[in-house]
């Protein structure tokens, strides 16, 4: 029996690794993807998307992405985006979206796994990691500094210093941390790396905040979306029962979740929320 789920696990990472997650929905100018060891990808308007992709954004060009779980993801110019682990709706396993940006920004609109399974979904940045509530948020990367922002919703981001929710009802709406160790610098004015100008979407893309208001407008509206049931299937059938049964298999040991090192992709242990007066510098960009 255990070897049975075994194989039924491999076909079932077989399957999330074969099985598109998104596509373009709008892009001007030069965009590229490439995962693993495949060739590089030309992206255009409907190229599909992959858990694994690394997509760049060439100078002047922009992209906007759409999930199937309905998030959305707006890439501005020299932008590099990570696609490191994406789980939605397959057997056995808990919907997960992980992501990684090395340079350039995003602005994004969280989905249904940010609504399920909010400590699931993480962006990576080189000095911070960003936890979603639901919500619309932006984050550049420019120089040694991450720049947060939440305009919708709430979030939250930490690093090895501590962490500090970010949204409109929180007391601060953006913030920009420096590198893992140091604190987190809360910003009371919008700084320039946040620019609303700086994350327009690309010519006939999705209006984010109308979509936040009806899901159905975006390209995964609610009623489209795969559900657990017709999932891939397993592709496998069990072996036939053994004739006794002398032993019993041994309980698994509990897994351990650590906090990732940079580009591992892992979620680290629950993004803790901070309590309300915590020590977080504060400041202006």
């Amino acid at each position: 029996m255990i070897r049975f789920i075994v194989i039924s696990l491999l076909f079932t990472f077989q399957a999330i690794a074969d099985d598109d997650i998104g596509k373009i929905i709008a892009l001007d100018g030069v965009v590229n993807a490439v995962r693993l060891q495949e060739a590089t990808r030309v992206l255009q308007v409907d190229s599909l998307i992959y858990e694994n992709d690394i997509i760049t954004v060439n100078d002047n060009a922009r992209a906007q992405i759409g999930f199937t779980d309905g998030s959305i993801v707006n890439l501005i110019p020299q932008t590099t985006y990570q696609i490191l682990k994406y789980r939605y709706r397959f057997p056995f396993l808990k919907d997960h979206f992980v992501a990684k940006i090395s340079r350039g920004g995003i602005n994004s609109l969280s989905g249904s796994i940010a609504k399920k399974n909010p400590d699931g979904v993480l962006v990576e940045t080189p000095t911070a990691t960003l936890g979603i509530r639901g919500t619309i948020f932006q984050i550049n990367v420019v120089g040694n500094n991450s720049f947060f922002g939440c305009s919708l919703g709430e979030i939250s981001i930490q690093n090895k210093n501590g962490a500090q929710i970010l949204g409109p009802a929180e007391q601060f709406t953006f913030a920009r941390v420096p590198s893992q160790s140091n604190k987190i610098v809360l910003l009371s004015t919008r700084p320039p790396a946040l620019e609303t100008s700086l994350f327009v979407p690309p010519t006939r893309g999705l209006d984010l905040e109308k979509i936040a208001i009806n899901p159905n407008l975006g390209p995964y509206p609610p009623s489209s979306r795969p559900s657990k049931s017709n999932a891939p299937a397993l592709k496998t059938q069990a072996p036939p029962a053994p004739k006794t049964q002398t032993k019993t298999a041994p309980q698994a040991a509990p897994s351990i979740i650590e906090t990732p090192s940079e580009g591992t992709g892992q979620p680290p242990a629950e993004l803790s929320r901070p309590q309300k007066g915590s020590s977080v510098q504060s400041g202006s960009c």
